[in-house]
């Protein structure tokens, strides 16, 4: 797409105190066959369109993606243009991902914001060392769309199955594990218990007398 688009509705930010936390999940089979496309091109960009499933919890939103598709595209090392015969097909598809042909970081281009990242729920740059930004459209209560600009640990390798297992993770953290209350500095003040790097043996008698104020009823 060479075209922007223009909403009325959308502004870009990387925080919103009314949105969950966002990730984006790459299936492990689709994350191999596009770091081989980028290792065989190598000098010269490329762009792929994703399918996503978009995944509500309790704590965050995450967009699964589990299919690819490679469209007919002229390739540079600064560009690329997809065949237009092309255009009906990817738009069935939600996410997009593109190679900036270097290694290290990088980020979008004021063109890939305008003209690409806008005409996608999710948008993912990458680079020969990896995955490292992306964007993703989030709706929030006032009605606006904000482009949440995710950094690179965001983007994850990861399956779908793995949830499962997390929320049994969850339920064994509610179960076995509690967590404990540090004392405030107030309290060290009024106890008269202080810490010194350089105090020696000052400082094991008043761990010791702080441990026996923790565990005393």
């Amino acid at each position: 797409m060479t075209k922007p688009w223009v909403f009325s509705d959308v502004s870009y930010g990387r925080e919103c105190p009314y949105i969950k936390d966002v990730e984006i999940w790459i299936k492990p089979s689709i994350d191999v066959k596009l770091r081989y496309i980028a290792e065989k091109l190598r000098f010269l960009e490329f762009v792929a369109y994703l399918k996503i499933e978009k995944i509500e919890r309790e704590d965050k939103i995450i967009y699964f993606v589990y299919d690819m598709y490679i469209p007919k595209q002229i390739v540079t090392q600064a560009s690329f243009e997809v065949d237009k015969e092309e255009l009906g097909k990817v738009l069935e598809y939600e996410g997009v991902v593109h190679l900036h042909p270097w290694r290290g970081e990088s980020s979008f281009s004021h063109i890939d914001k305008t003209c690409v990242n806008l005409n996608h729920e999710i948008s993912i740059l990458m680079t020969l060392d990896g995955y490292t930004e992306a964007s993703v459209k989030v709706r929030v209560p006032c009605g606006k769309t904000l482009i949440v600009t995710l950094p690179r640990d965001k983007i994850k390798v990861c399956d779908k199955e793995v949830l499962s297992e997390l929320d049994k993770l969850d339920e064994l953290i509610r179960e076995k594990i509690t967590t404990v209350v540090a004392v405030n500095q107030s309290f060290h003040q009024e106890e008269n218990i202080t810490h010194s790097l350089n105090s020696g043996k000052d400082d094991v008698e008043n761990d010791e007398k702080l441990m026996e104020l923790i565990f005393s009823d």
